[in-house]
C-alpha cells in the first residue's frame, strides 16, 4: 500500500479502518441523519452513482475505496467519514468489538 497499490496512496498517510467514535460536528449540506452517542464507521466508501451502486452492489463500485488504505484514516483524534457510513452502537454492546466488526 505504501508503493501505492493498488491505487495510490498520499503520502503522509494515515491509516486505521477500524473506527469509534463520537461525532463532533457535520458538515455543510449534509442530510443524512447522524447517530447520537457512540458510532462505528463502515471503512467502504463508494461513488452512489455508478451503475454497480445504483443496484445496490456498492463493494463492486467502480471507485471503491476503503477508509484508512485508500483514503485518510481513523488513527487520529478526528476523521472525516460521509454521514451514511456512521452506524449507532448498542447500549452494552463491547465498544473494542464494535469498532473491529465493520472491516472483517
Amino acid at each position: 500500500m505504501r508503493r501505492g497499490l493498488p491505487i495510490e496512496t498520499t503520502m503522509p498517510h494515515i491509516g486505521g479502518s477500524d473506527v469509534l467514535g463520537e461525532v463532533d460536528a457535520v458538515g455543510p449540506g449534509v442530510s443524512a441523519a447522524v447517530p447520537a452517542g457512540p458510532v462505528v464507521v463502515n471503512p467502504s466508501l463508494w461513488c452512489g452513482e455508478c451503475e454497480w451502486c445504483r443496484r445496490g452492489e456498492q463493494p463492486l463500485c467502480t471507485c471503491y475505496r476503503i477508509l484508512g488504505e485508500h483514503t485518510q484514516g481513523g488513527l487520529a483524534e478526528f476523521a472525516i467519514v460521509p454521514a451514511a457510513n456512521l452506524l449507532p452502537v448498542p447500549a452494552g454492546y463491547p465498544e473494542v468489538q464494535a469498532a473491529a466488526a465493520p472491516l472483517t
